[in-house]
């Protein structure tokens, strides 16, 4: 038995409105047509759905059996066509990040990536080490250094962000004892604020060098990398930081016990929302593309 689809769709027309010139109207279709894609559907189908009357067409007893099955047809057949909207779309709208100012300069990096590809995205970043409710709106899309535990929140484990020690080449050449196991001990430290004690790289240089080593303590990773870079002191940085500066020594290598957990994190629901799901996609190809000195799963 082959007939067309669409018929389904002035089938239940026609059943709902009572008459051919009501269904047309919906339709925005003919009376005419209207009649003989009824005549045609029920030639196709070897029943009578209707009983024709002065007053309109009323579902026969064949056409009472179909009509539950039809409309649920006319559902699915309007989810298939909603999804090949969506897919035929281009995302568009405002995508919000939250995420630490190191990811955020390594996203601005790649930004250019993601704008060529969806010139319709605008991306919003909020950095800071602060706790953002996606569930709340407050961020689309988030990258963490602990994996949240909320089974409402779609999760991916991106890597371990390497640390290495670095300082500046001016520095290293004042104070060659920078190159030495000696440094904890002999140099001078950068460190986060003490607001920052969250981070793990605070905790870790809180365990390796001495409290009076710390000369300088700065809010951001701008001020601290600044100051590094302006012969301040030795400061713990994520090694794809420091590859970034052409002015900086890398004094050890990656730091065996400092890898920060890094997490993808977004609403399950915004998952499926075109625009966030291009941009996590985005976010994921960006850590996978960093080599293993940088970032290791």
């Amino acid at each position: 038995m082959n007939f067309d689809w669409n018929d389904i769709e002035v089938f239940l027309a026609v059943a709902r409105s009572g008459t051919l010139s009501a269904a047309g109207r919906q339709l925005n279709r003919s009376q005419p047509t209207i009649g003989r894609r009824i005549q045609q559907l029920e030639k196709q189908l070897s029943l009578t759905l209707f009983t024709r009357t002065p007053y309109g067409y009323k579902l026969t007893e064949n056409g009472n059996s179909l009509i539950e099955t039809a409309e649920e047809i006319q559902q699915k057949m309007d989810q298939l066509k909603g999804c090949v909207k969506l897919l035929n779309e281009q995302p568009s709208g405002v995508v919000n990040i939250a995420c630490g100012e190191s990811f955020a300069r390594l996203l601005m990096d790649n930004m250019g990536r993601l704008t060529f590809q969806y010139p319709e995205i605008s991306i919003q970043i909020q950095t800071g080490i602060q706790f953002v409710n996606l569930e709340k709106g407050e961020a689309d899309i988030a990258i963490r250094s602990q994996r949240p535990t909320n089974p409402n929140l779609y999760v991916r484990f991106l890597g371990h962000c390497r640390y290495a020690v670095y300082a500046s080449s001016a520095y290293v050449f004042q104070h060659p004892e920078s190159r030495t196991e000696q440094r904890a001990e002999s140099c001078r430290w950068i460190s986060y604020h003490d607001s920052e004690s969250v981070l793990p790289v605070t905790r870790w240089l809180r365990q390796q060098v001495p409290p009076e080593q710390i000369k300088l303590y700065c809010s951001t990773l701008m001020a601290l990398l600044q100051g590094v870079k302006s012969g301040q002191g030795l400061a713990a940085l994520p090694i794809f930081v420091g590859k970034q500066s052409q002015d900086l020594i890398q004094l050890t290598p990656a730091l065996t016990d400092l890898n920060q957990e890094t997490w993808l994190v977004l609403n399950r629901n915004a998952g499926r929302v075109q625009a966030i799901k291009a941009v996590s996609t985005w976010i994921g190809e960006i850590f996978d593309q960093l080599d293993d000195g940088c970032f290791r799963i």
